[in-house]
């Protein structure tokens, strides 16, 4: 999760040409939810198939870790900017079940 905020992050300060972004972390019972939000000139969709043919992965990456972990990487509409939400699932506790002692 943070190498993909740190990619969306820099992807704001590169090409957004925004002035505000925002970024929520927000984790629920058994999800961990980022948004970064910013008031840029927006997303195209074809300009980011361009990009990407282009060579330019840093996104596309990120989406395919996030798919890789079970979770999910979405643009959502805004007014104005760039919306993405990123969902992953988390991993069940792994803390060991208490042991009886006898001795």
């Amino acid at each position: 999760m943070y190498c993909a905020a740190q990619e969306l992050l820099d992807n704001v300060v590169r090409h957004s040409g925004a002035t505000h972004a925002h970024v929520t972390l927000v984790c629920d019972t058994g999800t961990l939810r980022l948004t970064v939000t910013d008031d840029g000139v927006g997303t195209d969709r074809a300009h980011l198939r361009q990009r990407l043919s282009a060579g330019h992965i840093g996104s596309a990456s990120q989406r395919v870790r996030v798919e890789a972990a079970g979770g999910r990487m979405e643009h959502l509409p805004t007014d104005d900017g760039t919306r993405i939400r990123i969902t992953v699932p988390l991993p069940h506790s792994s803390v060991p079940a208490a042991r009886n002692s006898t001795r």
